[in-house]
């Protein structure tokens, strides 16, 4: 003869039949408030640095190498983000002195400087060069900057 199967007993819901003691309390309550605190002087922190940056937009970093085969060239050997070319500009200096300052990129066609968009994209990006013109014996530096006044990218030479 068969015999059936017993049936597991049904746990009965929790009924806690005393209070927690003194220190599980303290302990709990003391853990809450630290986590507050904790959310509290991450905000006084990292709240400053997010207003700062509300409303600006963001900037490229233009990063240039100089190269002097066969004739001196800016190389653009990376941009953060494309952008259009028409949003950058360039100062061409020789020591202090400002040779050539172009507030668009687009219109840099003769010497000293000349620039060409490699891709023909329409926007700065690596592989794009800067032709560069000067007296082998002086001192030379090309700065690029961005709509917002700030400088991205610079190379000194040669």
């Amino acid at each position: 003869m068969l015999r059936p199967k017993k049936l597991p007993k049904e746990e009965p819901p929790f009924a806690r039949r005393t209070r927690p003691t003194p220190q599980a309390t303290r302990l709990l309550v003391t853990s809450t408030l630290t986590g507050v605190i904790l959310i509290v002087v991450l905000a006084i922190v990292f709240l400053p640095v997010l207003l700062r940056q509300e409303g600006k937009p963001p900037v490229p970093i233009v990063t240039l190498r100089f190269d002097a085969s066969p004739s001196w060239h800016a190389v653009v050997d990376s941009v953060s983000f494309a952008a259009p070319v028409a949003r950058f500009s360039a100062e061409l200096r020789e020591g202090p002195a400002i040779l050539v300052n172009a507030t668009a990129l687009a219109d840099l066609e003769g010497p000293p400087l000349a620039f060409l968009d490699a891709d023909g994209d329409g926007n700065l990006t690596a592989g794009d060069t800067f032709s560069l013109s000067g007296n082998p014996a002086g001192s030379y530096s090309l700065h690029v900057y961005y709509t917002t006044g700030e400088r991205v990218g610079f190379v000194e030479f040669p």
